[in-house]
């Protein structure tokens, strides 16, 4: 017999499981209706995605169902298709005429591309005015070069005749550059308004004949000599107002008639030139029958690579020459100025070559070469961004005579004077860019460029600092024959060195203001010329306004 505990259990198990009974009626149909909608989504799906494809892929085997209420008749559709077939022909047609078009198109771009590269008759380009024929085959290049001086010295001179304070036009020349036969030929003509050269107002006349534009280049007429770096530099771009003191007495005249043949590689990792001349000075005849032979030549080692030293430039240039019987006083590299030699900017000289014997008749006595004349040089260029480091040395050696120069008679034959000389110079660009001047030491007519460009027209400030030291020594030759003029005036050992500072303030490279300062001091033999008793120095200060065009 069971208790009532017993029943109670029981009663609590059988509403259990009729609670399990319904919720697993309830289970089972939710998830059939989950089944049911599962079903119907997928048949939904499958039914848009067949539409879908219908409409993309048409079945090109069953006709079009028509869309309008009633079906078109045979003639009809015929009429759309030929409707078709037409609109595809104008397309087709208008799609060959845009493409006509568009050919038409490129060829003018490619006409107006031509015709604006083609420059204009005249104008300025890469810093030169230009006139030129249509064709380019004849093209002219006006310019014009004009420096005007003011010179001061102290403590000042104290004898007649010496230089004092004073303004002058130093160089006013017009000049004319020409390319003929598309640059196959060029040419300059150039004269002088201001101080003339040996009373011919003569400067650059040349004809330069391209037989290769850059390997090859056959230059004849009167121009600057390929001896040392400065002196191949125009006067235009030097940064003192003249070359130095080294360049100027030691080296060759700054310009003769000659004959020369140069070239260079393109990207001047060399450069040659080689010529005669007639080594009497600028427009001056040959004084005998003996030509000077000149000659240069300089690397740039490194000038294809992309280093920083890429444009470092060393070189050295050469003069033979003879001199015989031409019974003119030696004035060494410098324009002839009274008979004088070692001179300052302003023409001042300290070596008397020419001076009055002792008979006390006044009979000019002058040292002339005669004999051999040799001269070497060393050069080195190191532009270095802002900076630019120069440094020449110059060697001469002359044999020479002293003549009574009225009688053109030797009075003492067989001497020699012998010279060395150095000069070393850096300058700094604190403002602007030095690379708006030209290459130094490669001179030639400026070729139009039409991709070129005016240079900067900013302004830009030039510091430059030099040191030049010459040592010559004069040793007189023996006695031709008796004479009561007594023993030469001149013979000796000369030293000068002098120390230049400068300052030039460039707009463009075409307009120049230039101040210097200049002190010279002099030791000497016999034949030296003191600006004051017992003074041994002298101290210019100079300055310049110049246009170059």
């Amino acid at each position: 017999m069971r208790g009532p505990h017993a029943a109670a259990g029981h009663e609590r198990l059988l509403c259990n499981a009729r609670r399990a009974c319904n919720h697993a009626r309830v289970q089972r149909k939710a998830s059939r209706w989950r089944c049911l909608w599962s079903a119907l989504l997928v048949s939904l799906c499958l039914l848009t995605a067949a539409s879908a494809r219908a409409q993309i892929y048409p079945d090109p085997d069953k006709p079009d169902k028509p869309q309008g209420p009633a079906p078109a008749s045979k003639k009809a559709l015929e009429a759309e298709r030929q409707k078709r077939i037409a609109l595809e022909r104008r397309a087709e047609a208008m799609a060959k005429r845009i493409a006509e078009i568009e050919r038409r198109a490129r060829r003018d771009r490619r006409h107006i591309g031509r015709a604006l590269a083609r420059p204009p008759l005249a104008g300025f380009a890469n810093g030169n005015f230009f006139v030129r024929s249509r064709d380019d085959w004849f093209r002219l290049t006006p310019s014009l070069r004009l420096q005007i001086d003011a010179y001061f010295y102290a403590p000042d001179f104290d004898k007649p005749g010496q230089p004092g304070a004073t303004l002058l036009v130093r160089r006013a020349r017009p000049e004319l550059f020409g390319h003929l036969f598309g640059g196959r030929v060029q040419f300059m003509l150039a004269g002088e308004f201001a101080e003339l050269p040996n009373g011919r107002p003569a400067t650059d006349v040349f004809l330069i004949f391209n037989v290769h534009r850059d390997y090859a280049r056959i230059q004849v007429g009167q121009f600057d000599l390929p001896f040392t770096l400065e002196n191949r530099t125009s006067d235009r771009y030097i940064p003192f107002l003249e070359r130095s003191f080294v360049v100027r007495n030691l080296g060759t005249a700054t310009k003769e008639p000659g004959l020369m043949l140069s070239g260079s590689h393109p990207q001047r990792l060399l450069y040659y030139s080689l010529g005669i001349f007639n080594g009497a000075g600028i427009n001056m005849r040959d004084f005998d029958d003996h030509f000077d032979v000149v000659g240069r030549l300089f690397v740039r080692p490194l000038a294809t690579s992309t280093v920083l030293f890429n444009r470092v430039q060393l070189g050295g240039s050469f003069s033979w020459g003879e001199r015989h019987l031409n019974n003119s006083a030696y004035v060494g590299g410098a324009v002839p100025n009274g008979g004088g030699w070692l001179n300052t900017p302003s023409q001042y000289n300290f070596f008397r070559t020419v001076y009055s014997g002792a008979d006390g008749n006044g009979t000019k006595l002058g040292v002339v070469p005669e004999g051999t004349i040799v001269r070497g040089a060393v050069e080195l260029n190191v532009p270095v961004g802002r900076f630019v480091a120069r440094s020449e040395y110059i060697y001469q050696r002359s044999d020479v005579n002293e003549n009574i120069l009225d009688r053109a008679a030797p009075l003492r034959v067989g001497g020699s004077l012998e010279a060395h000389g150095v000069y070393g110079q850096i300058a700094f660009w604190p403002l602007g860019n030095p690379d708006i001047l030209p290459d130094p030491g490669v001179q030639s007519a400026p070729m139009f460029d039409a991709s070129g460009d005016a240079p900067e027209s900013d302004f830009h400030l030039e510091l430059v600092a030099r040191f030049d030291y010459v040592w010559a020594q004069y040793v007189a030759g023996v006695d031709a024959a008796p004479h009561a003029l007594g023993a030469s005036q001149v013979a000796g050992t000369y030293k000068v060195w002098d120390l230049a500072l400068g300052v030039n303030l460039w707009w463009t490279r075409h307009v120049r203001l230039s101040i210097n300062y200049v002190y010279h001091h002099i030791d000497g033999g016999l034949g030296v010329q003191l600006p004051a008793t017992d003074q041994r120095f002298v101290q210019e200060l100079s300055a310049r306004a110049a246009l170059a065009l």
